[in-house]
């Protein structure tokens, strides 16, 4: 997978959606949708199978646009 060659930069969030995490926003979840507000402004939707880890990694995250700082617990 393309995905795969960045490694811990980012996430695969649906099958066809990569984000870097160092650009999301926010993580919106709001009954069967889920999306994650990047940087630019983008809303990209997060699979339902792939719900449970993106909240592993961001929980309920949400940071001022200036920041450019993540701290990822594991």
């Amino acid at each position: 997978y393309y995905a795969e060659a960045f490694g811990a930069d980012g996430i695969l969030v649906h099958r066809s959606n990569w984000v870097a995490k160092r650009h999301v926003m926010k993580v919106r979840t709001s009954g069967e949708e889920a999306y994650c507000l990047m940087s630019n402004g983008l809303k990209v939707p997060i699979s339902r199978s792939k719900k449970k880890e993106v909240k592993a990694i961001f929980g309920d995250f949400v940071r001022a646009p200036q920041e450019r700082r993540l701290t990822v617990v594991k």
